[in-house]
């Protein structure tokens, strides 16, 4: 079992390895739990009190719970939902089933389907501004548990997100290139490109002849922020480092993923077709001189298999 920031999903691949102590206080209330290395998890014991270091000695892991092969354990990682085994099937387990659904909406939103031995998992194409929440399926080849239901919660994000695709796409969730275009946002407009050619045949109408080409082009306007994590809002900068950071990572000829407030999400490069990548300009009438950046970019993939 690896560990990784999301969920942590499990299975008892070999019993009673290790014991993992905590000679420290637990509350009993508690927003996650968090693991670090390579370890395999039998079982978890909580103790409602701070236990001495002979007690703590004296406990062995024989005095613990031995999982056997086909139970699978869930835990939270962020206090969404709480540890518990899968229950309403009773065939070994093929794979984890991910649902979503937003508040208002009567439907489930089938996001992904998932390895067994799956540690962490991120929604590219969840919506901003929405009440969702999540619905976490066991299936084998003939049956389906019962759901493991994650907290609702409020998405609270607003504007573009431009996040490097590359590193996405290698399974990194841990540290991503990630820009929030959101202040005093702007968007010129959103073309869609067809291949379309007219023919000249001596008739009263040309003859159409439509191609295979249809992707999305456009331009985003936003004043280039930066996000705080000491107030978690996002704030102006006008550090000319900054600038040229972002400029960097525009141009570093590597595709991105363009995500939407309204969830979707399309993969691009940030260049015209005329190849201007991206403009900025400076509001001269403040001495801080913030700079407003406008991004051009053009749909090159399809992004229906996106996931991390």
């Amino acid at each position: 079992m690896t560990i990784g920031d999301g969920f942590l999903i499990g299975n008892s691949v070999s019993p009673r390895t290790s014991l993992l102590s905590t000679p420290s206080a637990i509350k009993n209330s508690f927003t996650g739990l968090k693991f670090y290395g390579g370890y395999i998890i039998d079982s978890i014991f909580i103790s409602k009190k701070v236990k001495s270091d002979i007690e703590i000695i004296s406990e062995t892991v024989c005095s613990l719970p031995e999982w056997t092969w086909d139970i699978v354990f869930l835990a939270a990682m962020n206090g969404t939902v709480d540890g518990s085994n899968i229950t309403g099937i009773i065939e070994p387990p093929q794979k984890w089933l991910l649902y979503r659904k937003e508040e208002g909406v009567d439907c489930l939103y089938k996001v992904t389907e998932l390895d067994l031995d799956t540690t962490s998992y991120i929604d590219y194409k969840v919506a901003g501004l929405k009440n969702v929440q999540y619905f976490l399926y066991a299936a084998s080849t003939s049956m389906i548990s019962a759901p493991i239901v994650f907290d609702k919660f409020n998405t609270t994000f607003c504007g573009y997100f431009l996040i490097d695709a590359e590193a996405v796409d290698n399974g990194n969730v841990y540290d991503v290139e990630t820009y929030h275009l959101d202040l005093n946002l702007s968007t010129e407009k959103v073309t869609n490109n067809n291949d379309v050619t007219f023919l000249k045949n001596y008739t009263k109408y040309d003859s159409v002849i439509f191609g295979n080409r249809d992707f999305l082009s456009g331009s985003i306007n936003s004043i280039l922020g930066y996000y705080n994590p000491d107030n978690d809002e996002l704030e102006y900068t006008w550090d000319s480092d900054y600038i040229d950071q972002f400029r960097k990572f525009i141009n570093n000829q590597k595709q991105k993923y363009l995500k939407f407030k309204n969830g979707k999400v399309i993969k691009v490069v940030t260049t015209s077709t005329n190849g201007v990548s991206f403009e900025y300009k400076f509001d001269d009438s403040i001495s801080q001189q913030i700079p407003t950046v406008t991004v051009y970019y053009q749909e090159v993939s399809d992004v229906e298999d996106l996931i991390s």
